[in-house]
């Protein structure tokens, strides 16, 4: 045989060791299989926090672990596809941003470490049954917006307001327990409470008007990945029809929310990240209780409110983490 074409034959074997015959991911170093929903400011901050979160454990990606991001942009079963492809993969970790996302990862795996972010409730979503008590292969941080008290923000801003509303979609796992908390508190308040179902984009506008028409004199918008997605168009609905719309995610403000109360969703994020890192270094994830979401965050948009020509009061200003509009900020 020729040199050369020895040579050849070596190098297409190499080539075909190379590609272990069904394109798995190198073994240098641990591969992250990231799944989200889809893309929002809310879930894309949380993933952003994820990554961070990993990297200040000693995993940053394309040099000490390989991350494939995945976006099912809105599609449950896109998102089991993705899953099952992961599992495939034969990733060491699945990362995993919402509750329609996790969900995917538990069904396509119970053997594949899965560590979580960005969850309204993972006892809902079939991850466990208490924080110490759940799947073994599962952990993660969870973020249940706290909706009773960002309703009482909105009558603390707006003294005498007395009907509020909200846009819901009843495809999320989540939905009736934050409209149980909205209820609950809504009649602790002596408010009357609106609510409008949604099931795809082109429903939010009208769902708007449905609440103007029901006399709501502001919106509080409870969690929803649709939601989240087409908050842009139902801020500006509600701004032409004269309501004040409010929220428990930051992000909202800074698109024309008037204010919002809940979860800081980066420091959840990467709170779920430091996890997944305990979890690579040999943690077993069973072990790990999971993790509710430790820090609040105020925002306002001083400029929005005076929009509405609605005074934010002084106190409500003082313990703000942010003020939109307000020199400086």
């Amino acid at each position: 045989m020729k040199v050369r074409e020895y040579v050849s034959i070596v190098n297409i074997l190499c080539l075909l060791i190379l590609a272990g015959c069904g394109g798995g991911p190198s073994r240098d170093v641990p591969t992250i299989g990231f799944l989200q929903i889809r893309s929002n400011p809310t879930v894309d901050s949380a993933r952003e926090g994820y990554v961070q979160g990993l990297a200040d454990g000693g995993f940053v990606d394309g040099q000490t672990v390989q991350i494939i991001f995945k976006d099912a942009q809105g599609d449950v079963s896109t998102a089991q596809r993705i899953a099952r492809d992961f599992v495939n993969r034969r990733v060491e970790l699945i990362g995993t941003a919402s509750t329609p996302a996790l969900q995917a990862a538990l069904n396509a795996t119970s053997d594949i470490p899965i560590v979580f972010s960005f969850v309204a409730n993972p006892y809902l979503a079939g991850a466990g049954e208490a924080a110490d008590r759940h799947r073994p292969n599962v952990t993660g941080v969870f973020i249940t917006s706290p909706v009773d008290r960002a309703l009482a923000l909105v009558t603390e801003i707006i003294p005498g307001v007395r009907c509020v509303g909200t846009l819901y979609d009843p495809s999320e796992a989540f939905t009736e327990m934050y409209l149980e908390m909205a209820r609950q508190s809504a009649s602790d308040l002596d408010l009357e409470w609106v609510e409008i179902s949604v099931t795809s984009s082109t429903d939010i506008v009208p769902g708007v008007q449905a609440l103007e028409s029901r006399g709501v004199e502001a919106i509080l918008q409870i969690p929803g990945n649709l939601l989240d997605t087409g908050i842009d168009g139902e801020i500006e609905e509600a701004r032409e029809l004269g309501i004040p719309l409010f929220s428990v995610h930051r992000s909202h403000v800074e698109s024309g929310a008037l204010a919002a109360l809940g979860w800081d969703d980066f420091q959840a994020g990467y709170d779920a990240g430091q996890v997944a890192a305990r979890v690579l270094r040999g943690e077993d994830p069973a072990t790990i209780p999971f993790q509710s979401a430790a820090k609040e965050v105020l925002y306002v948009n001083a400029e929005m409110a005076g929009l509405f020509d609605i005074t934010i009061p002084p106190a409500i200003l003082e313990r703000a983490d942010r003020v939109i509009g307000r020199e400086g900020e």
